[in-house]
């Protein structure tokens, strides 16, 4: 979860922080541009609406779009700050002042590349804030979870075989096929080299299941088969691992150590 907008405590603070930012944008700017306090009320407004609803969809690209792979990763990122810095100044805060009247629109346009300037160290803030709980959103589950009842429990020998439903057509998944298993909503994804299945079934049900031996939770959202694993590679503190499948998947602090000791590293 946005870690702003976690509990109630944190909500607080971000809006305090906000708030005060907000104020000092303002003020600094308004001062240089000679604007009306009227004028500078309204762009502390504006500022503060806008920057809060554009860490709201940072985040979410952040956590749900952007994946953590090579240069690839950091020229998305600056190529989304461009567009949120371009969309707050020429856009937004633009219009705000153009609004007003034409002397405070010419005032504030004295001072739009310093404004980007500052908005660029801010939501490289925020992306190092994001980073941060990315990171620690990445652990798996360490509350005790309460004891299986008789038909949960694990069977004596490891499942060998997964049936899945195709439309009417029903597979059967070898284990020793599967690539990967992802977390989706309130069932699994099955990955092979040969396609994706959807299962209606918890990863803690995989996680206790699958052979112990072969398979491996690296991450809260993914399992992986390590006999499909071609190489470990870093990416800044974090870890990923790439399958033959050239498929690329994030490892936790916790996954990763996980991964070193089954693969004795």
């Amino acid at each position: 979860m946005n870690p702003f907008l976690r509990n109630k405590a944190s909500t607080i603070a971000a809006v305090t922080i906000l708030a005060v930012v907000a104020a000092c944008y303002g003020a600094a700017f308004g001062w240089l541009a000679g604007q009306t306090a009227g004028a500078v009320v309204l762009d502390c407004l504006a500022f503060a609406a806008t920057f809060a609803a554009e860490c709201i969809i940072v985040w979410n690209i952040m956590k749900y779009v952007l994946q953590p792979i090579g240069n690839a990763y950091f020229n998305q990122y600056l190529l989304i700050i461009g567009f949120f810095v371009v969309v707050s100044t020429v856009g937004i805060e633009s219009i705000v002042n153009y609004s007003i009247d034409n002397e405070c629109f010419s005032a504030f346009a004295k001072t739009v590349p310093a404004r980007a300037l500052v908005l660029v160290l801010l939501f490289g803030l925020v992306a190092q804030t994001y980073s941060h709980n990315l990171n620690a959103d990445d652990e798996p589950d360490t509350i005790e979870q309460p004891l299986a009842t008789e038909t949960e429990q694990a069977p004596i020998e490891p499942i060998d075989k997964i049936t899945v439903r195709n439309g009417q057509k029903i597979s059967v998944i070898n284990i020793a096929d599967i690539c990967f298993i992802k977390a989706d909503g309130d069932y699994v994804s099955i990955a092979t080299e040969s396609g994706r299945w959807l299962k209606e079934q918890t990863m803690k049900y995989y996680e206790q299941n699958l052979p112990m031996a072969d398979f491996v939770r690296v991450h809260r959202s993914y399992i992986v088969n390590v006999a499909k694993i071609s190489r470990i590679e870093r990416y800044g503190q974090q870890q990923l691992v790439e399958l033959r499948n050239g498929e690329k998947i994030k490892v936790s602090l916790s996954g990763y150590k996980a991964l070193k000791e089954m693969l004795k590293l």
